[in-house]
């Protein structure tokens, strides 16, 4: 572990020696090496005491794990195959639902879409043209006299105007 910050508080050359002097972990000629360094340079002694207490702060909190039971294991692969049979059923009995659901959808969406083909035909001559009302002063005047043809023209036109004097 890292105690010591490269380049603020210890030398670069010995912050790795620094970290191996704490472990025990030097031969005797770096160990040599490392206390002669330590007892001239002020910045490393200081590093090396902040690493030390450090340390020491890690062995107070540092606990062992508790030991799992003897059938722990069992246990846990016990757990797992009882989960991944509860989730086979469980996509299981929701198959049906889904599938039904799924149906339901497609069923709907049909249905919208014949109900949409049937407004638009039935609203594409919306409002519905009325036949003329009957006008019998207006055939009276005109009468069923002359050619044919002429009467049922003229007919028509004041019928127009009629309408649009409205």
């Amino acid at each position: 572990m890292n105690l010591l910050h490269s380049g603020r508080e210890a030398c670069r050359s010995f912050e790795p020696l620094l970290e191996d002097y704490l472990e025990n972990r030097l031969d005797i000629v770096a160990r040599t090496r490392v206390e002669a360094h330590l007892a001239r340079c002020q910045r490393c002694r200081r590093a090396h005491e902040s690493a030390q207490a450090a340390a020491a702060l890690f062995a107070l909190v540092h606990w062992e794990a508790p030991q799992p039971g003897p059938f722990f294991a069992e246990n846990v692969r016990a757990a797992i195959l009882r989960a991944l049979r509860l989730r086979d059923n469980w996509e299981a009995q929701w198959q049906p639902v889904a599938q039904l659901a799924s149906r339901v959808c497609l069923a709907a969406g049909a249905l919208a879409f014949l109900l949409g083909l049937l407004l638009a035909g039935n609203f594409r001559g919306y409002p519905p043209a009325s036949p003329a009302p009957e006008r019998p002063a207006l055939r009276a005047l005109v009468g069923d006299a002359g050619p044919p043809g002429v009467v049922q023209d003229e007919l028509q036109l004041l019928v127009a105007s009629d309408e649009r004097s409205r």
